[in-house]
């Protein structure tokens, strides 16, 4: 669970997101490592976990040997899973992060005004979709983020969209911020490696909205258990080194009892034939093989 901020800081968003996590991870017995030290990512101890969550990062947050570490650990089978915004900078240090890994760039937030009810749809063929019981549609208040592209046109799988014709999608300056088709969560394979983006997560009480969090609960588990999701793709780049499963152990065991689930306010979307509550994901433990070890502060 990274945390390091060099640029924008969201506090609030972030203590949210942070105690949401901890708590998924008490709930479906997971290990969880907290830092903001870059000095994590390096190939001892990245080898031991299932994935790194960025948890709304900003700014530079890795040195040149960190990224290279991190790069490798994704194209060998490693995960990521990235809230809000991780993926919200306006200027990128990094162009493999903003290009490949998270494949579209941040362009701006709906300010007209910046915190708007809008229609989410999602995508019933994707199996964090299949497996979290979540409606096709709900509405949830928030801001919303455009980017320059669609992360699908580079061979991301959307999990949710905006209904643009929901909101108003002005961002700052008057700017139009439109997209057309507007992915705000989507999965990638990078290599070997599997990451899921949610755009989703400014405001702090989204971390306690039901649809919310089992949104990002399965997601965590797709994106550490899901081996043979990337297991054809190929990676452009040939590294060296042992290319086998490295991480740590798979998360699996028993279902536990569904993630309890409350009214969401404000006007409802058209009736569609969601399940009354999202189930919660397979419970199960990842236990690192040694202690983490950082290399640099």
């Amino acid at each position: 669970l990274f945390g390091k901020m060099t640029g924008f800081k969201d506090t609030p968003g972030y203590d949210a997101a942070d105690a949401a996590v901890k708590a998924m991870a008490a709930r479906n017995d997971w290990v969880v490592e907290s830092t903001e030290s870059g000095g994590a990512f390096n190939a001892k101890t990245l080898r031991n976990f299932d994935l790194v969550l960025w948890n709304n990062n900003s700014g530079d947050v890795l040195t040149l040997k960190q990224r290279a570490a991190f790069q490798r650990y994704m194209e060998q089978g490693g995960g990521f899973v990235a809230l809000h915004g991780a993926g919200g900078d306006p200027n990128y240090f990094w162009d493999w992060y903003a290009d490949t890994l998270l494949g579209a760039r941040f362009i701006g937030h709906t300010m007209a005004p910046q915190f708007q009810e809008a229609r989410i749809t999602a995508n019933p063929a994707h199996p964090i979709f299949v497996s979290s019981g979540l409606p096709s549609a709900w509405r949830m208040t928030d801001e919303w983020y455009a980017f320059d592209g669609n992360p699908a046109d580079k061979g991301a799988s959307v999990v949710l969209s905006l209904d643009e014709s929901s909101y108003n999608p002005v961002g700052p300056m008057g700017a139009d911020i439109r997209m057309g088709a507007h992915p705000i969560a989507w999965t990638q394979c990078i290599g070997r490696g599997r990451m899921f983006y949610s755009a989703i997560g400014h405001k702090p009480e989204n971390y306690a909205d039901p649809h919310h969090v089992a949104l990002i609960e399965h997601a965590i588990h797709w994106t550490a258990t899901a081996k043979d999701a990337c297991s054809a793709v190929r990676s452009s780049r040939q590294w060296p080194g042992r290319c086998g499963r490295v991480f740590g152990r798979r998360l699996r065991g028993p279902w536990p009892a569904p993630v309890p689930r409350s009214r969401t306010a404000g006007p409802r979307s058209p009736p569609t034939d969601a399940p009354a509550s999202p189930a919660a994901p397979p419970r199960g433990r990842a236990r690192a093989r040694r202690r983490a070890r950082h290399d640099a502060p």
